[in-house]
């Protein structure tokens, strides 16, 4: 799908870093407010085209079962179909699920901030909710690869360097703290 040539800029400075200096010093050698402004921006590229939720939740499950095509047996929705099925990319579970995890996504990029706090929580609990789904910490990177592919085919020519280090940065702790909510959630089960 073609995307909006227009490049859209962060003009909310308090929602990307506010007052505090400590929100615009390097995390890692990268300077989150600028990061976070790479994000909102290629996000909001992403946003325009039309359908995004389910445009974006199919691609980035295609990649995710092309890296690990054993990954369909952790979705109920893709029993019945074969290996190569295209009509799972349009089954009713299926985009329901899709466009479920890009409004995630997309909840969890309109909580960055020089606040953390709200979002560490939601995704916390996240990681937990997904233990009972099967889901294991080696499954992370698989979902970030896939993320990172399918907004390098969404934004084309805007899929920079320095966007694509912003977004690893920022799936990086999405990922970290997800892992994160499920051992703790592991541990307590083990208590039990």
């Amino acid at each position: 799908p073609a995307l909006v040539d227009d490049v859209l800029h962060v003009t909310d400075q308090q929602s990307v870093g506010s007052e505090d200096t400590s929100a615009t010093e390097p995390i890692d050698g990268v300077n989150y407010c600028r990061m976070v402004e790479h994000v909102y921006t290629t996000w909001d590229k992403v946003k325009k085209i039309p359908n995004y939720q389910e445009v974006a939740g199919v691609l980035l499950f295609k990649k995710i079962f092309e890296i690990a095509p054993g990954a369909k047996a952790l979705f109920y929705f893709t029993e019945g179909f074969e290996e190569d099925d295209e009509a799972l990319y349009s089954n009713p579970d299926f985009l329901k699920h899709a466009r479920s995890v890009v409004r995630m996504l997309d909840v969890a990029v309109n909580m960055l901030g020089p606040d953390l706090e709200p979002v560490t929580m939601a995704l916390e609990e996240l990681g937990a909710r997904h233990v009972k789904y099967g889901v294991i910490e080696a499954h992370y990177p698989i979902v970030g690869e896939a993320l990172l592919a399918t907004l390098g085919l969404a934004l084309g020519d805007a899929w920079t360097p320095t966007v694509q280090e912003g977004w690893t940065n920022i799936y990086t702790f999405v990922s970290m703290t997800m892992v994160k909510g499920a051992k703790r959630c592991m541990r307590q089960q083990e208590k039990e």
